[in-house]
């Protein structure tokens, strides 16, 4: 199930029939396997139905945080059509409207009334992350 919730691993219903049952994701998945170019011509189709670029934004940024390879290959192949959504015009729309599109935290966010606390929480990760890479442990993400 925790494969299902990586967006870098999962393949959705990319998985062929020997990897669900060799990963336990057998009755976790639909039961047609489809190809990585199917589903991003399903993405497509149902992207061109939604209304607003605001709309495709969430819905392509809720596709990122599911299915990372997925994405980029939307992205990579339609890059005309996809830029300008998750590009400027509507990512500066998306910034304004971010507390009504919320979905999942990614990445950090910054403002001023938090900006000491960011300078030290970078400060203070940075200097984890060097004492990991120097003791011989892998530098893990702990947010």
């Amino acid at each position: 199930m925790a494969l299902l919730r990586d967006p870098l691993l999962n393949k959705g219903t990319a998985f062929t029939e020997s990897e669900r049952e060799a990963l336990g994701l057998r009755g976790l998945l639909p039961p047609c396997v489809l190809t990585m170019e199917t589903q991003a011509q399903r993405v497509l189709t149902n992207l061109r139905t939604l209304p607003t670029d605001l709309e495709k934004y969430v819905a392509l940024n809720a596709l990122h945080d599911r299915n990372e390879a997925l994405f980029f290959r939307v992205v990579v192949d339609n890059i005309d059509e996809i830029q300008p959504i998750i590009y400027t015009p509507t990512v500066g729309l998306a910034c304004q409207k971010y507390g009504l599109i919320f979905q999942r935290p990614r990445g950090m966010t910054a403002t001023r009334r938090c900006s000491s606390a960011s300078s030290s929480t970078i400060s203070t990760r940075s200097s984890r992350s060097s004492t990991r890479r120097r003791s011989g442990s892998p530098a893990r993400n702990t947010a």
